[in-house]
């Protein structure tokens, strides 16, 4: 075999070519592998985070459903009565959802009425997933706050995005979701 530098020049031009191509089609399958990993990722993230939520809508629905309020419940009920996912549950009154944030689920005061609602709250979660949680739980929910932005009142029909996008647009943000008894 000859080495590279021996080879006639006309032969070594066609060799040339056929490799920057290959090497160009590997870039472009690289990135591209990159691009779908991320986008897959962050679809990953918000349906682990919206499906561990909801499960522990569920079991507080489940749990009192002919409770006269909530003032019961707290973190350390749910994580004994295993409302959130497994590896959510950190003992004691400690929740920490998928995305590293603090989960925190307690009565909570609506229409006058002390415990008379419940809420769970869902901290650092970024702009993307604030917007989509929000937006997935605007329908059941009685109000939902991000931060100190009420973006739904009680009994709202309509969501706002301005008021979402506005409220979302931190690096992490707290997300408190109110639900009523019935």
């Amino acid at each position: 075999m000859k080495k590279y530098s021996m080879i006639n020049r006309k032969q070594r031009g066609a060799i040339e070519p056929i490799v920057f191509g290959l090497f160009a089609v590997l870039v472009f399958l690289g990135l591209s592998a990159l691009l779908v990993q991320k986008v897959f990722l962050s679809d990953s993230s918000f349906q682990v985070l919206l499906n561990g939520h909801r499960l522990m809508v569920k079991a507080v629905y489940d749990d009192f459903p002919h409770a006269t309020d909530f003032s019961t419940l707290d973190n350390a009920m749910a994580n004994q009565g295993r409302y959130p996912p497994d590896n959510w549950n950190r003992g004691g009154s400690t929740i920490v959802n998928n995305v590293n944030g603090a989960v925190n689920f307690d009565g909570s005061t609506c229409n006058g009425i002390a415990d008379a609602c419940f809420s769970g709250s869902q901290a650092n979660l970024s702009a993307s997933l604030c917007k989509k949680f929000a937006n997935a739980e605007f329908v059941r929910a009685n109000t939902i706050i991000v931060g100190t932005t009420t973006v739904k009142a009680n009994a709202t029909a309509v969501v706002n995005p301005a008021t979402i996008n506005a409220a979302c647009n931190n690096a992490t943000n707290t997300v408190a979701v109110q639900y009523s008894k019935f």
